[in-house]
């Protein structure tokens, strides 16, 4: 059996574990099913001897975070990052590439001669003739890294985290963090009484995973996440009035996000190319 049909096989296998939890536990808070997909849909078998350049493990990964959005409820705009923030763990194809260097370590360090003189002839001479040097490769300019502080350091894992949290910002982090606390006011696990209601946690909910390259989004939303921090941690109910009186204000512009949008660029473009308009079209 070839590298895609294997692969191709665990996706099967991979979406009926999901179907199947779902199924049984569709009915508990998201939260919860999360937990459930991590402890029975993750076990990844055979994943450490994939080719990580073989087109079919993408396919996975897209399996992987269309099973997040069904966990979580999401809509299928949620971007990627998102998902493995709110889960807490690192994206499926890293916990792959970890997992493949981690076995090809363990081939390094066995205690047989003849197969630790194998993994290091596959690695350090075959290359890419070789699946091992090959994925060793791979992982190696993904996370711009030589092969031999992958093999040697011994802490690969948090080598990976780190260079995957270079490419977050610190506005992303706390996006993802504020969706996580809405998802969990939506299904019941906290609540903020007499400030937001369950429909308005939807609208957060459908639009916050949208306006993350808007230009006013962050100050907008890290505004309403640092008074709802401040509301849950330290019980102010002068942030609490705060944030009733200003509601529906915050509302408007999250429902009008796309005007907003279109106005800053027209404003950016009549400074840039000196356009005759500056708005053409108005907040309702």
């Amino acid at each position: 059996m070839s590298d895609e049909q294997d692969i191709l096989h665990r996706h099967s296998a991979f979406i009926g574990q999901v179907n199947s939890v779902l199924c049984f536990f569709g009915k508990l808070p998201s939260v919860v099913k999360a937990r459930l997909f991590h402890s029975y849909c993750t076990s990844f078998y055979g994943c450490i001897l994939w080719d990580l350049s073989c087109n079919a493990v993408g396919t996975f990964c897209t399996a992987w975070r269309k099973s997040i959005r069904r966990d979580w409820n999401l809509l299928n705009q949620a971007h990627g990052y998102l998902l493995s923030l709110m889960c807490g763990c690192l994206p499926v194809y890293d916990q792959i590439c970890l997992r493949s260097v981690n076995f090809v370590r363990s081939c390094i360090n066995h205690k047989s001669t003849l197969v630790k003189s194998v993994a290091r002839y596959g690695i350090f001479c075959s290359r890419f003739s070789s699946p091992a040097g090959r994925n060793m490769l791979c992982c190696a300019q993904r996370y711009s890294r030589a092969v031999e502080d992958l093999l040697f350091n011994r802490t690969v894992r948090n080598v990976v985290a780190s260079c995957l949290e270079q490419h977050l910002s610190y506005e992303q982090i706390e996006m993802a963090a504020l969706l996580q606390e809405c998802l969990l006011i939506r299904d019941g696990l906290a609540h903020l009484p007499d400030v937001f209601t369950v429909s308005d946690m939807h609208v957060f909910i459908r639009y916050l995973y949208l306006l993350m390259f808007c230009l006013f989004c962050p100050s907008v939303f890290l505004s309403v996440f640092f008074v709802l921090r401040v509301r849950v941690i330290y019980n102010n109910l002068d942030f609490c009035c705060f944030i009733a009186m200003y509601r529906q204000s915050i509302l408007h512009l999250v429902v009008n996000w796309k005007v907003v949008a279109i106005n800053i660029w027209y404003f950016i473009a009549k400074i840039l190319f000196k356009t005759p308009s500056l708005f053409v079209c108005d907040i309702k």
